[in-house]
C-alpha cells in the first residue's frame, strides 16, 4: 500500500485571535526545543517576537478603538506570515514524516478514513499530598491512548520526559522532590497512530 503523505494543515490562519495566541506559543515552544528541527526559519527569536507584539496589541485592541484594532489586524497578519514561513521549513525539513510535523506544534492533515484527533489541552496541577503533579487531557475524547508526560524545568535538548501510556484522561505523578519545577505536556494518539501534542505548561511541586 503506498503510504498516505502526511502535511500540515495551515488552519491557524481562520483561528479566531483567543485561539490563534496559544497556538502560535505552543509552536514556538516545541519548536525550540526539538532537535528534529535545528536552524529553524524564521528563527525562534523572530518568531517570539511576533508573538509578543500580536498579544501587546491584542491586549490594546479590547477597547475596540479603530486604530488600536487595525494595529492588531497587522500584527496578526505578520504572525501569520512568521507562521508560514516556519511552517514551509517544517515541510522541508520533515518530507511527510508525522512525528517531525508534529513536534513542531503544527497539526497534520489525517488519513482517509480515520477519525480526527483533536489537540489535547493540558490541565497541570498539584496532586493532594505532597510531591505530587496531576496531568489532566482535555480536548481529548476521540484520542484511543493519552501520554502523560513531565520533565524538570528547563527544556533541553538532553531532557529526559517521564512518560506513561493510559486510557485515562487523568495521571498522578507521585513521589516528585519538593520545590522543583516540572514542565508537563499530554499526547493524544487516535486510530493508524495519530499524535497530537498538547501546549507545555510548568508547575511547582508543593
Amino acid at each position: 500500500m503506498k503510504a498516505f503523505f502526511r502535511k500540515i494543515l495551515r488552519n491557524y490562519k481562520r483561528k479566531a485571535d483567543s485561539k490563534l495566541l496559544p497556538f502560535a506559543q505552543n509552536v514556538h515552544d516545541l519548536t525550540s526545543v526539538s532537535p528534529l528541527l535545528p536552524n529553524p526559519t524564521p528563527d525562534m527569536p523572530t518568531l517570539l517576537a511576533g508573538i509578543t507584539a500580536y498579544s501587546s496589541a491584542l491586549t490594546l485592541a479590547q477597547n475596540r478603538e479603530r486604530q488600536q484594532v487595525a494595529l492588531k489586524n497587522t500584527a496578526k497578519a505578520t504572525l501569520i506570515r512568521l507562521l508560514d514561513e516556519l511552517a514551509d521549513y517544517v515541510t522541508l525539513v520533515a518530507k511527510g514524516n508525522l512525528d517531525v510535523i508534529l513536534v513542531s506544534g503544527f497539526d497534520a492533515n489525517k488519513i482517509p478514513g480515520s477519525v480526527t484527533i483533536n489537540t489535547p489541552i493540558l490541565v497541570f496541577k498539584n496532586g493532594p499530598n505532597p510531591g505530587e503533579l496531576i496531568t489532566i487531557a482535555e480536548n481529548a475524547s476521540e484520542a484511543k491512548t493519552i501520554v502523560h508526560e513531565i520533565t524538570p524545568f528547563p527544556i533541553t535538548e538532553d531532557s529526559k520526559w517521564m512518560s506513561v501510556s493510559s486510557t485515562r484522561r487523568s495521571f498522578t505523578f507521585t513521589g516528585l522532590p519538593i520545590a522543583t519545577i516540572y514542565c508537563g505536556r499530554v499526547v493524544s494518539i487516535g486510530s493508524n497512530n495519530q499524535r497530537m501534542v498538547s501546549q507545555i505548561a510548568t508547575r511547582v511541586v508543593q
